[in-house]
């Protein structure tokens, strides 16, 4: 999706935050290509089954991580490498803008959330 944003804004960040693995030094973060972001800190975002889907989404290889652990740079990193992020709606998806070509989000909404965005292209 465009977010409703020219291409070149995110080509921009990438390339301007492109860190390479060799200098920089990021550490690895050691998570399979498959990430799921919980939303731990939010009071008005919780999800109340997420002990339930947590032992879903653990089945199909996802790991749990916390990016408030994590440097910008490994923040960066992380989504660069993900092929499936999922998470609840939320700032904790924004560094989406990272991951790659082809990548899948998928984001939890509450069942009356209406995102005007979504409707841009319908």
């Amino acid at each position: 999706t465009d977010f409703n944003k020219p291409a070149w804004v995110f080509e921009f960040l990438r390339n301007k935050f492109s860190f390479p693995q060799a200098s920089g030094g990021i550490r690895t973060v050691g998570v399979s290509a498959r990430i799921y972001l919980p939303q731990h800190f939010s009071m008005y975002r919780r999800l109340l089954n997420e002990d339930e889907l947590w032992h879903f989404l653990d089945g199909y290889g996802f790991k749990k991580v916390r990016t408030q652990d994590l440097s910008f740079k490994e923040r960066v990193s992380l989504f660069k490498d993900a092929e499936v992020i999922l998470g609840p709606h939320g700032p904790g998806l924004r560094h989406v803008v990272f991951s790659r070509t082809g990548a899948k989000l998928i984001e939890i909404f509450k069942p009356d959330f209406v995102d005007p965005t979504c409707w841009a292209h319908v």
